[in-house]
């Protein structure tokens, strides 16, 4: 099973970073809200991490993240400034809001990794790392570019990184063996 856009712009995942003792508040109201997200750009829950597990670099301790997809950013924004639960400033202790596009359909998994890159030199990461990384994640299973690209819109939150990459893995086996021929 695949979420498939019904639009002609890029659709979007919507990243929630929040408390990872608040998945339950995060799943309680995106359930409530799905009738409502569905009359917005065609919004669905695609899941949220219980536990986040940092490979490399730095991740806030005891955050986790939720995420939901759209048909468009535009969708996506009409949601968050009318939804009353999530437009409350205090809603998961002022989670962090990102909007990212996606380059492909998402396979609905159940492994997601998140790539987040600072100061980085746009020609060699284009013409060098990104060929490389999307033939070795895709030589180990996963599905190297769900999202790639430096566009985060931050409705809510700190941008504190210029590039994002979301890759999708069928098994945490996978991903892992990928992670370990990277050292």
């Amino acid at each position: 099973m695949s979420i498939v856009n019904t639009e002609d712009t890029p659709a979007v995942l919507v990243i929630f970073q929040f408390d990872k003792e608040l998945c339950k508040t995060f799943n309680n109201s995106v359930v409530r809200q799905k009738s409502v997200m569905k009359s917005y750009g065609n919004g669905q829950f695609v899941g949220f991490a219980e536990e986040v597990v940092c490979l490399d670099g730095d991740w806030k301790r005891n955050t986790t993240v939720g995420f939901l997809h759209f048909d468009s950013a535009m969708a996506a924004q009409r949601w968050l400034i009318s939804d009353p639960i999530v437009r409350q400033h205090d809603w998961l202790d002022d989670a962090e809001i990102w909007i990212v596009p996606l380059c492909t359909e998402i396979r609905l998994w159940n492994y997601l990794q998140l790539s987040l890159f600072n100061s980085i030199n746009e020609d060699n990461f284009k013409n060098q790392y990104l060929p490389k990384f999307e033939e070795s994640v895709s030589k180990f299973g996963g599905v190297p570019f769900i999202s790639s690209t430096p566009y985060i819109e931050v409705p809510r939150g700190l941008k504190e990184i210029d590039y994002l990459i979301i890759t999708e893995w069928p098994d945490e086996d996978s991903s892992l063996k990928w992670n370990r021929s990277q050292l």
